[in-house]
């Protein structure tokens, strides 16, 4: 396990099959950001539980996620593997 802390734009890149997990900080925006980024694996909670219809957060941020990076999705790509 890794932390990393960046700051402007940034492009992750990881060998094998190994996941980008983002903790800490996602909401509508740094969702796609991070996706874009090369993120894998979004960790999102109070941009979620701070809603009254967390369903729907959870709703908004995956569109937003799937909206990077080509729509690609996490079975999407588990498929190709």
């Amino acid at each position: 396990r890794c932390s990393v802390t960046v700051g402007g734009d940034c492009n992750l890149k990881v060998g094998g099959n190994m996941n980008v997990e983002v903790d800490g900080g996602i909401n509508m925006q740094t969702a796609r950001d991070a996706v874009n980024a090369g993120a894998d694996v979004l960790v999102a909670g109070s941009s979620i539980f701070r809603e009254s219809d967390r369903a729907a957060a959870i709703r908004r941020l995956r569109e937003a996620s799937q909206g990077a990076r080509g729509g690609r999705s996490q079975s999407a790509k588990k498929q190709r593997s």
